[in-house]
This record gives C-alpha cells, sequence and structure tokens, in this order.
C-alpha cells in the first residue's frame, strides 16, 4: 500500500493505473485503458443492484468517496501535515474529480445542500448560502413532479410522507433543467419563425377585404419583424362557392424554400383574384378551410396561423337559416371533426377575422367542435386588418412559446375535461371546506429574495364552491369560476341577508360572496404527493414579482416620469381540498391557485413572453403599458444587482380601491441563474441574455438610471 495515497498497490506520482483494465476500485483516480467496466449512471439508485444482477462499476456502499488520507508529504517537511491550504497537487486533482469538501461537512447538511444547488448550476457557492427551507426543498420537489423521468429515479408513484433532500437528489435535478432550458430556449427562438396563411371569401362584396390585405401585407410583415419574428412563408387561400364551378378556390403555397417571403410575388397573385361569383348567401367556407389545412406547412415554421376573412357562413342550416342551395350542407364539404382534427394534429391556430353578425352562428359552432372560443377580430373596418393580423400574430407566438417553455421529454398525463364558458348554477355546486396559503409580501426584501431565506406563510380555513369543468384552457392550465363564501353574526336588530344562490343544505349558512378564478394544471403530477409544490412555486414565484413591482413604483415615481399607472401583481393564493379517502386509507388533496376574477370585459394583453419577445402595437395606449412592463423587467435584474429578472409579463387595465388606475398582472416567469427556483419557466442565464439580446431602453429605463448588462 502506498503510505502517500492510501490505496494499495497505487503510486500517486505515476500516470497510469498499474492494474490497468483490471482495476476494481470505483474511485480511483489514475489513468485508465479501455476495456475497464464503466461505471454505473444511476449510482445507488440502480434496481440492478441489489440483485447483483448490474454489470457495472458502483461506488462503496458507505456512499461518497472516502476522504483523502492526511499523511506527511516529503515537500512540506516531515513535522508539518497537510491541510486545506497546502494539499499536495495529486490530492487537490483528486478531490476536484470527486468534488469532495476538503473541509469536511455532513452530505445533508443545510449548507451542503445549497452549494450542492449552486454547483449544479454552475456559479460559485455563495458566502452567504440560505439554509435548506420550504422554498428550496418546493423547488426541487416542483421539478420532480414536472419530470416523469425524475419521478421514477428517486419516487415511488405513491410515495407519501416526508422528503429528505439529498446532493445527488440536487445535482440530478439542477443537471436535467439545464438540458431542458437548452431544448426550450432552441425551440422558443423557433417558434417566432410564423407561417401565415389568409383564407378569404373572393366573392363580390368582399372586394375592398381582397384590396386591404394587398396593400397592407407590407405593414404586417415590418410590424411582426419588430416584435423580433420573421415570416417563414405566407399562403393565400381565396374561394367562391359552388356556382362558380368545380375550381373556385384559388390557392397561392407557402413558398419550397422556408424563410424566403415573396412580397411581390404575394401581391401579383391577390391583385389578379377578382372579386365576384356566389350564387345564394351561404359560401364554400369548409372548402376554403380545407384548402389551407392541406397546404404544405413549412417545418420551420414553429407558429402556424391561418387568418379567416369572410361575410357569409358556409353551407347547411347548423350555420344559416335563410335560403341555402345545400341546406344539408355540399356532399364534398369536409366534416368540422375532420377539419378541426387536421388543424391540431399541424399545430395550426385559427383566427376570424369578423365583418358582420352574419358568421355569429359560424364561430359559435366551430368553437364548440374546437374545443375552444374562435378568437375573432373586428376587421369591418378595413384599417383594422394590419393590427388585427399583427396582434393575431403576437397572441400565437406567445401561446406557442408558453406551451415551450414547458415542455421537459416525456408527456404526463392530461386531465379529462370538458370547457364550459357560461358561469354555473351556483346552486347545484358543493359547498368544500379547505385552507388558503399565502405568502407575506410586507416581511420579503430583496436581501430575503437573494438569500433565498423562507417566506413567511399565512392560512385561513374557506368555505369554496369551485365549478365542476373548466371556462378556459392555457397552455399550461385550465380555468374555473369559483366563489369563496363568508359568515357573519347577525347585527343587533338580528336581520340578516343570506345568499340565496347556494345549495339547501348551506342555505341561511353564508352572506358574501368573492368571485375568484381557480387555476388546476393540465398535466397531472408524476407524483402525487408532490403537487403542492407546483402551486407553491408558482405562488413564490408571483409574489416575487408583486414585491418588485411595488419597488418599481415607488422608484419611478421619484422620476421625471412617474408614471399615473401603477404596476401590480394579483395576490395569489393556494388552495388545499381534501378529495377523499384512496384505496390504501392515505388522504388526497386537491390543489389550485386561486386569484380574484378580473372585471368582465377585461381584456388579457401579454407585453413580453419569457425569451426576448415583445409586443409591437400602434395603440398608444398599449405601447405605454408595454414599456412600462420592460422597463419593470430591466429594473428588477437592476434591482437584484443582476440576481433575476421578472418576464412574461401580461395583464388587464384596472383600476386599485383608491380609484387609481393600475395594471393588473398575473402569471409571470422569473429567470435567475445562481439557484434553481421559480418553476420550470426559469431559463436561467440563457433566459437573462435572451431579454436583454433584443431589449431597447425606453423613457423609464433612462429616468430610472438603468444599464444595460454588458
Amino acid at each position: 500500500m502506498s503510505k502517500q495515497s492510501g490505496f494499495p498497490n497505487h503510486n500517486p506520482h505515476s500516470k497510469d493505473c498499474k492494474r490497468k483494465a483490471n482495476c476494481k476500485m470505483y474511485y480511483c483516480t489514475f489513468r485508465h485503458p479501455p476495456g475497464r467496466k464503466a461505471r454505473c449512471k444511476f449510482g445507488d439508485s440502480c434496481k440492478k443492484l441489489s440483485s447483483g444482477q448490474c454489470h457495472f462499476l458502483h461506488p462503496p456502499k458507505s456512499g461518497p468517496p472516502p476522504p483523502y488520507t492526511q499523511h506527511p508529504v516529503e515537500h512540506l517537511g516531515k513535522d508539518q501535515p497537510t491541510t486545506a491550504h497546502n494539499r499536495p497537487p495529486h490530492q487537490k486533482r483528486y478531490e476536484a474529480r470527486h468534488k469532495v469538501d476538503a473541509s469536511g461537512g455532513d452530505d445533508s447538511s443545510p449548507d451542503t445542500l445549497m452549494k450542492a444547488m449552486e454547483i449544479g448550476m454552475k456559479r460559485s457557492p455563495s458566502s452567504k448560502s440560505a439554509k435548506v427551507n420550504a422554498s428550496m426543498k418546493h423547488n426541487i420537489l416542483c421539478s420532480i413532479a414536472s419530470d416523469p423521468n425524475l419521478a421514477e429515479e428517486f419516487f415511488d408513484y405513491d410515495s407519501a410522507g416526508e422528503v429528505t433532500l439529498t446532493k445527488e437528489m440536487i445535482h440530478k435535478v439542477t443537471d436535467t433543467a439545464g438540458l431542458n432550458v437548452n431544448s426550450a430556449v432552441k425551440y422558443i427562438s423557433l417558434a417566432q419563425n410564423v407561417s401565415l396563411c389568409f383564407v378569404v371569401d373572393t366573392t363580390g362584396s368582399m372586394d375592398e377585404h381582397i384590396c386591404a390585405v394587398r396593400e397592407q401585407i407590407v405593414a404586417i410583415i415590418e410590424q411582426v419583424q419588430a416584435a423580433g419574428c420573421k415570416f417563414a412563408g405566407i399562403a393565400f387561400v381565396g374561394y367562391k362557392d359552388w356556382s362558380d364551378g368545380e375550381d373556385h378556390c384559388e390557392v397561392l403555397p407557402f413558398p419550397q424554400k422556408s424563410g424566403r417571403t415573396d412580397i411581390v410575388g404575394f401581391k401579383t397573385f391577390v391583385s389578379n383574384i377578382k372579386a365576384g361569383g356566389g350564387g345564394d348567401f351561404p359560401e364554400d367556407v369548409l372548402g376554403g378551410l380545407a384548402k389551407a389545412v392541406g397546404l404544405t406547412w413549412n417545418v420551420d415554421g414553429s407558429t402556424r396561423i391561418i387568418f379567416h376573412i369572410c361575410d357569409a357562413p358556409p353551407h347547411g342550416t347548423r350555420f344559416y337559416t335563410g335560403y341555402d342551395d345545400f341546406p344539408d350542407g355540399h356532399p364534398k364539404d369536409p366534416t368540422l371533426e375532420q377539419l378541426f382534427g387536421d388543424m391540431r394534429k399541424k399545430e395550426i391556430m385559427y383566427y376570424f377575422g369578423k365583418i358582420n353578425s352574419k358568421c355569429d352562428k359560424m364561430i359559435e359552432v366551430f368553437s364548440g367542435i374546437k374545443g375552444d372560443t374562435v378568437q375573432t377580430f373586428d376587421t369591418a373596418d378595413v384599417t383594422n386588418l394590419t393590427a388585427s393580423v399583427t396582434a393575431s400574430v403576437m397572441e400565437s407566438v406567445s401561446t406557442v412559446s408558453d406551451s415551450i417553455a414547458t415542455r421537459n421529454g416525456r408527456k404526463l398525463p392530461q386531465r379529462k375535461f370538458t370547457l364550459s364558458r357560461a358561469q354555473p348554477n351556483w346552486r347545484c355546486v358543493k359547498v368544500q371546506e379547505g385552507s388558503l396559503l399565502t405568502y407575506d409580501l410586507k416581511t420579503m426584501s430583496v436581501e430575503s429574495i437573494v438569500r433565498m431565506e423562507p417566506l413567511k406563510t399565512s392560512l385561513v380555513k374557506t368555505s369554496i364552491q369551485i365549478a365542476r369543468q373548466p371556462f378556459d384552457k392555457g397552455s399550461v392550465r385550465l380555468a374555473y369560476w369559483g366563489r369563496r363564501l363568508f359568515k357573519t353574526v347577525s347585527d343587533a336588530s338580528g336581520c340578516v341577508d343570506f345568499l340565496s344562490d347556494v345549495p339547501v343544505e348551506a342555505s341561511r349558512t353564508f352572506v358574501k360572496e368573492s368571485k375568484i378564478v381557480l387555476k388546476e394544471y393540465l398535466n397531472e403530477s408524476a407524483v402525487p404527493s408532490l403537487d403542492s409544490s407546483r402551486y407553491l412555486v408558482d405562488m413564490e414565484t408571483q409574489t416575487v414579482a408583486a414585491k418588485l413591482a411595488l419597488d418599481f413604483n415607488n422608484r419611478l415615481g421619484r422620476t421625471t416620469e412617474a408614471s399615473e399607472i401603477k404596476l401590480k401583481f394579483l395576490v395569489a393564493k393556494v388552495l388545499k381540498v381534501s378529495v377523499g379517502e384512496t384505496s390504501s386509507e392515505t388522504e388526497r388533496y386537491r390543489h389550485m391557485a386561486v386569484e380574484r376574477q378580473f372585471n368582465e370585459g377585461a381584456h388579457m394583453v401579454k407585453y413580453t413572453n419569457n425569451y426576448n419577445f415583445v409586443r409591437h402595437t400602434d395603440d398608444p395606449t398599449v405601447a405605454k403599458h408595454r414599456d412600462l412592463a420592460v422597463a419593470y423587467s430591466h429594473f428588477t435584474y437592476d434591482f437584484t444587482n443582476g440576481y433575476l429578472i421578472v418576464v412574461d409579463v401580461q395583464g388587464v387595465e384596472g383600476v386599485d380601491g383608491g380609484g387609481k388606475d393600475i395594471l393588473l398582472l398575473t402569471d409571470p416567469a422569473i429567470h435567475c441563474a445562481r439557484h434553481h427556483r421559480f418553476g420550470v419557466t426559469n431559463l436561467r442565464q440563457a433566459g437573462i441574455d435572451g431579454f436583454f439580446k433584443t431589449h431597447k431602453c425606453n423613457k423609464f429605463c433612462s429616468a430610472l438610471g438603468l444599464t444595460t448588462p454588458k
């Protein structure tokens, strides 16, 4: 045995292992020729290890590599032992290879785990490492709950009880998240390549709109490019009716080479279309849409859009009850199920340019078959065409980007649902008892955020009603109508106005309601017992964003560009309600995010996504809100000294309790390069770099004295 190395028959000053390919030491630090057994990539979690069937090398049962034996070294003198500062070069190489902490330390100690996270994020450990707390734990478990591969490695499906974090778990989660970030950035960039197909009714009444498409196509392209997107291709399908002959559709396909937009060719093609024809009032709408869906869509166009403009519905009494040559639909009409099924397969997003009310019934039927509401834009005035088409592109790019940003390998099973837009009959909805958890915004500071200190919580019991079916579906979550119900004691006269629209068993119980929206993940958790972590991480993200919005308002209010409109995030809460006993006699819970409802008619606007997309608009009010949103994002980076940046800013206009105008925001994303936190939309340094790649400072940035990182 070598006295210096502590390993049998190994000379620490040689470069090659003397045992060569026959070496059986898992932690051997010397070079080996090909042929030596490889180390098992599953480590201690290998399922074949216990049965002795694994043929790869495994570390000793004790876990981490043995500490390097501390013997006197000749070049230090006989009486001078090695220390953490004067270790010989071969010992330093050994410790660096196996990430051995020269100062010792417990593998599961709080500081060791925090350093493990920071090393996993490829950043040097902070000198002020926080203790392990609920925030750190929920962020790690959130990643496991969202990834079937990680879940299989660390948990059984029915795992329950307390979970202990280990360095192995943290390193694996952060490494996997890093790979997911690289993939997400690639596909988010790809989502900003747009394939757009115009589908236009070209009968006699549509001449003005045909000309508008031709004349405004350049402005549409310029506005989309100004938002950081580009066109992979533009196509056109014009249709008339069966009375104009079998060949009544005129088609300009996408260019064969992706990325080439022949504006001159497009304008020439549209100029040659003569508005005319048409017999009865309905037209061959379904035939025109089928032609568009059947085009060869560009592979590089991750965002695919059909923008449909018409003033007459398809044939068939389900769309139109007036005179119709084909009241049962034309024999060659494709079925709506087939048409919208093909759209889903090709990931084509459908928008409608509304001219009159004659197509309202058509849009209602289309929405039912499509599974969600067809978004319409007012194109009765042709001057609105550029803004309407550009808005549809912005909406599509942000939706596709959000969907891609949350993909991470294998898909989780989705919940089964049927959308129901209307508010439910609350007399038929069960009243449930649950608890609401919130984070205390007032006790937060920038220092506590950066140090990842535990957040103070508040827990209250509540009575609640939740609609059976969601009213809307996003790329990640389902949204449900809901109500919080409140009890109170009677006044001195004993008169109380009880709510009447409650179930019979709850009558004469509740006197006040609060309308809320509850959001539930579309995908089920890979480990049901970890489901709450996903909602707690989302709540932490929105609470941190809300705290920084207050700081932004205060700082901007003291500058020459003080805005009368303040930024405010909805207060995020997490609901926990029991869903009864399971077969294993373990109580299961349903978790949902809770926010108050926006005012009826409020229109959600997405100003940025979580990479480098910024909404372009000619509307001065929306433009000002967008400038505030991007300045706020820049401020969060500067104010936290580069620790994080809040992006994916979206919301509605509103009024606070004092009657002041506010921009009410929700569902942000946060990029943080030092710690693994803020959920699967955290794109780390790549997300931060993506924002500043296209960011141009505006007057609010200048007033705040913000600087752009180099």
